[in-house]
C-alpha cells in the first residue's frame, strides 16, 4: 500500500442527507466490492495509458470511442470497475473509497510501460471522496491528464481535458494544459475557453490532494 497523507474527513452527499467520510471511519469489511481490471489493446506500439474508472457508472465504451477518435498515442485503455458492477452505492464509506484508490493506483502502476515514460489519461466516474484519495496518490501515478465528460452537450457530449499534473510552470504562470495545452488568453480567439465550475472543482480537488 502506498503511503500518503489522509484528510481528517470528507463530506459526501448521500441520499437522504450528508455524511462525513474519512479513510479510517469504519473497520475494513471483506464483503465490500473490490476492483476488477481489464486491459484492451488498441495500438501496441503507443506508450500512453487511458484509465476508465467506472465506479458510479460505466464509462468504458465512451472512453474507448474517445481514445480511438482523439488520442492516437494511447496504446491501451485500462478499465476499472467494482466487482458488483457500477452504481451509486458501489462505494460504502470513506475507508472503502481509500482502499479502492489504493487498488486503482496498484492497477495503473502495473499497466504502465516498464520505462514509466508515458502519460496516463484518467477518466473518472466516482464519488468525490474516491477522487480525493486518488489525487493524493498522483506522485505514484506519474504524469496524469484528467478529463471531464460534457453532460450539458456544449462540446458534443464527449470528453474534454481539464488538468495535467504535475503542473509545469512557464514564466511564473501555471500551465493549465486544457484542450490545446495553453493557458487561457481572452485576447486570443484560438485560446482554450475558461474552465467551467465542474472543471474548477476538479482542478482544486486534485491540486489540494496532490499537494
Amino acid at each position: 500500500m502506498d503511503s500518503c497523507p489522509t484528510p481528517a474527513h470528507w463530506s459526501e452527499k448521500l441520499r437522504p442527507g450528508r455524511r462525513l467520510w474519512a479513510a479510517d471511519d469504519v473497520v475494513s469489511d471483506a464483503s465490500w466490492p473490490t476492483l476488477l481490471s481489464e486491459s484492451v489493446e488498441l495500438c501496441t506500439d503507443q506508450p500512453d495509458l487511458a484509465v476508465a474508472i467506472s465506479l458510479t457508472h460505466d464509462v468504458s465504451a465512451d472512453v474507448r470511442r474517445y481514445c480511438e477518435a482523439t488520442l492516437p498515442h494511447v496504446g491501451r485503455p485500462l478499465i476499472l470497475k467494482p466487482s458488483t458492477g457500477s452504481g451509486a452505492q458501489s462505494v460504502a464509506c470513506g475507508r472503502h473509497a481509500f482502499e479502492l484508490a489504493d487498488a486503482t493506483t496498484t492497477s495503473v502502476r502495473a499497466a504502465r510501460p516498464a520505462t514509466g515514460a508515458c502519460l496516463t489519461h484518467l477518466f473518472v466516474a466516482a464519488s468525490n471522496a474516491f477522487t480525493f484519495f486518488l489525487g493524493q496518490r498522483q506522485p505514484a501515478l506519474g504524469s496524469v491528464r484528467l478529463y471531464e465528460f460534457d453532460f450539458d452537450g456544449g462540446q458534443g457530449r464527449s470528453y474534454t481535458p481539464v488538468l495535467t499534473v504535475p503542473v509545469t510552470l512557464r514564466n511564473g504562470e501555471a500551465n493549465d494544459t486544457c484542450r490545446s495545452g495553453r493557458a487561457y488568453n481572452s485576447s486570443n480567439p484560438s485560446s482554450p475557453k475558461p474552465l467551467g465550475r465542474r472543471r474548477i472543482a476538479m482542478r482544486i480537488l486534485w491540486e489540494i490532494s496532490a499537494d
